[in-house]
């Protein structure tokens, strides 16, 4: 039974549709790359204020500002650190 968990931004996801769209993809992924049970994979949203998130020792509303754009950025802790910035329009 996979479980996942996904951190978010609570000024991210801006519609149910999206939330729905998240869910699945999550779910699809994981039964593609891993061939696990979409009927048993569990997908959990953890939003938490903008606010509460930073990178490179700067709050979201500053690095959104340099970076020019919103979005949801990702860690991933098997490249190396290397940072990626999604768009969720």
């Amino acid at each position: 039974m996979p479980i996942v968990n996904i951190k978010i931004a609570d000024d991210v996801i801006t519609s149910s549709e999206q939330r729905d769209r998240l869910i699945q993809g999550a779910t699809d992924l994981i039964h593609y790359i891993l061939g696990k049970d979409p009927n048993v994979t569990f997908v959990v949203i953890d939003e938490s204020p903008v606010e509460n998130w930073g990178l490179a020792g700067k709050g979201a509303a500053q690095w959104r500002a340099n970076a020019g754009r919103s979005g949801l950025c990702v860690c991933d802790e098997h490249s190396g650190g290397k940072v990626h910035t999604l768009q969720l329009d």
